[in-house]
């Protein structure tokens, strides 16, 4: 199978487009969306200026071959920006030195004249090249202060709250992204700035030049995925796509990267804000994102649609990529907007998960092979406890609260798939079976895990 790069063009320091494949980019490059005056990265390389063709054939031999005979002149040639002058148009007419005036030996006040002149000439020399040197100082001076100085994040920081990131990424990229030594050479920089480079990083290919992997995913669980960058989750599709498929189809439940992601509650997620982070909420919110760019990229790869033999297919490409986008809707919003196919495992957990009403939740259970049973009973309590938690007030419903009673040993302080821990769920499901009020169980989990938002 090809092994297909993921690109993204700068335009003209002001805006991005992307991230892309190979044949997309041949698409939108062929609709005039760019031109050769652009730059382009992929797979955390550098900008390179497409009309470089030994700096693009170095790094990104791709594109040189979708561009082909277009890096034969550059673009400010061959589109007539710029004119091409030959040495001999160059040269710069010589001047031709203006005759010296003669001065007789004797004539004693002409000659006296000339030598003031010439010391005059000398002084004035002396005092601009003085001023000159000053002023080189002074500017340097000037430029290694700037050059150090680390510019409020606050602009930045208003951008985030938009609905659409489009002026954030694009001023993050042209302003902050090239440098990020600069922005995060001590704790106290990195505490203003790593929110903002996370968001930057989770909303285009999950990785940035410079910056690496260790710090973006800051303190996490060993269980956690180490690289949530777009080319790592593709490469583990590629390493493990017939199990996944299996796990899909309800036949087996083996724990790699793409069944455990495709298994993660996204109410687990919604409930725990991590201090370093914005946008995404956390490093899991910010990995479901990625997955999702990374699978509809090799959706659109012929090669991986039609390896028939590991049963990828673009139904399974469709399978995945809706059951990541009702995870990050549900950890958004709380709420699914399409529907739920049951007849496969991921359209069974999102129905599960996020079920507004008892009626509901008993609809979502289907029957099931003897392997699938523990991932539904777990998803089935955890349910039931998001049902409780709805309920304002006062005791619970005593259908909900008998059916927790039941559920207890159905769930452990570890979550089946992924190992992560569901301690604080475990706990509140223990409260509320043992017959406390909702608010009250609510209350005893709060003072115990007070990072944890329940409601």
């Amino acid at each position: 199978m090809t092994l297909e790069r993921y690109y993204l063009v700068r335009r003209d320091h002001r805006e991005f487009i992307g991230p892309m494949g190979v044949d997309e980019f041949q698409q939108r490059l062929e609709l005039m969306e760019f031109g050769l005056q652009d730059e382009v990265s992929g797979h955390c390389g550098p900008w390179v200026v497409l009309d470089h063709k030994e700096d693009l054939t170095k790094h990104y031999p791709q594109i040189v071959a979708v561009l082909g005979d277009s890096l034969s002149l550059s673009w400010r040639e061959a589109t007539g920006h710029a004119r091409v002058i030959s040495k001999q148009d160059s040269r710069r007419e010589r001047r031709k030195p203006k005759p010296q005036k003669r001065i007789d030996p004797s004539d004693h006040k002409g000659f006296n004249e000339f030598i003031k002149e010439q010391k005059r000439k000398s002084q004035r020399m002396r005092v601009a090249a003085i001023t000159i040197v000053v002023s080189a100082i002074a500017i340097a001076g000037f430029m290694v202060t700037r050059k150090d100085e680390i510019p409020s994040s606050a602009e930045y920081a208003s951008l985030m709250t938009k609905s659409d990131p489009s002026e954030f990424l694009n001023l993050m990229g042209l302003k902050v992204i090239p440098y990020p030594q600069k922005y995060l050479k001590t704790p106290k920089h990195q505490a203003q700035w790593l929110p903002l480079f996370r968001m930057y990083a989770f909303y285009t290919t999950g990785a940035i030049d410079g910056v690496p992997q260790k710090l973006l995913r800051g303190d996490q669980p060993s269980t956690a995925p180490v690289d949530c960058s777009v080319e790592n989750w593709k490469q583990r599709w590629r390493e493990s796509s017939s199990q996944t498929i299996q796990f899909i189809q309800g036949k087996a439940l083996p724990r790699n990267q793409w069944t455990k992601i495709l298994s993660l509650d996204p109410n687990w997620v919604r409930r725990r804000a991590a201090k370093g982070w914005a946008k995404p909420r956390n490093y899991f919110e910010g990995c479901l994102m990625t997955a999702s760019l990374a699978i509809k990229s090799l959706g659109t790869d012929p090669g991986m649609a039609a390896d028939a033999k590991d049963g990828v297919s673009p139904e399974i490409f469709e399978m995945v990529s809706r059951r990541l986008q009702q995870q990050l809707e549900m950890i958004s919003d709380g709420r699914v907007s399409t529907v739920f196919d049951k007849g496969n495992l991921l359209g069974v957990m999102s129905c599960l998960e996020s079920a507004g009403t008892l009626q509901e939740l008993e609809q979502c259970r289907v029957t099931s092979e003897l392997a699938l049973k523990p991932v539904i009973d777990e998803k089935s309590a955890l349910g039931l406890l998001r049902l409780a938690v709805m309920q304002q007030a006062g005791a619970l419903d005593p259908k909900v609260a008998a059916l927790l009673a039941g559920s207890v040993s159905k769930i452990d302080v570890e979550d089946q798939m992924s190992r992560l821990d569901m301690t604080p769920e475990y706990r509140l499901v223990t409260y509320l079976s043992t017959g406390n009020a909702v608010d009250q169980s609510l209350s005893k989990v709060d003072q115990e895990f007070k990072d944890i938002k329940f409601r």
